[in-house]
């Protein structure tokens, strides 16, 4: 088992040098069929190039000839895209966009309090930015610890997105709110 994990670790890493046209070519040899519908994802694997390619004697090979791979999803719209959220141990999906928004808003809040800089204006020139998009962006320092946890976790509910942040318009107060604003 020991070395079908190392054979499994080395075929990682020698996919992750591969171009693109070569992970098509292998991606057809050992993908049979994938069904996609609105709740199910099902892979077949073909069994015999899987064995090949972990080197492994073709006298394991059992009467099927794939590997069935199920999964349960929902399809979630995220913008202008579709997002397939497959269900299994880890839900999370952590959005460096929105952990990376709220990091900076939080900085130039301190920014203000601490004296750094004077107004909106100058973060915006700091930043190479406009003075309204600082202003809408800054109002994010102040979402619920509940909201921030989640989103730094990635539990964070899957259309909430830097785009649905950036239509908002004025964040309530209220913590509350906030949660049915943002769809927790």
């Amino acid at each position: 088992m020991k070395s079908l994990t190392n054979k499994a670790t080395q075929i990682s890493e020698t996919i992750q040098t591969k171009s693109s046209n070569e992970l098509i070519k292998l991606f057809k040899m050992i993908i049979s069929k994938i069904n996609l519908s609105k709740k199910q994802l099902d892979i077949f694997l073909n069994k015999k190039e899987l064995i090949r390619l972990f080197g492994l004697p073709f006298t394991e090979l059992e009467n099927e000839e794939t590997i069935h791979i199920q999964s349960s999803h929902k399809i979630r719209r995220r913008g202008q895209e579709k997002k397939i959220i497959i269900y299994g141990k880890n839900k999370s999906s952590k959005d460096e966009n929105l952990i990376a928004l709220i990091s900076r808003s939080h900085r130039w809040l301190q920014q203000l309090k601490n004296g750094q800089v004077k107004t909106v204006s100058e973060i915006a020139a700091k930043e190479n930015m406009d003075d309204g998009d600082v202003s809408r962006f800054i109002q994010f320092a102040f979402l619920s610890p509940e909201i921030v946890t989640s989103i730094f976790e990635g539990k964070q509910p899957t259309n909430l997105t830097i785009e649905k942040l950036k239509r908002l318009g004025t964040l309530p107060f209220s913590w509350t709110e906030q949660k049915a604003r943002l769809g927790y």
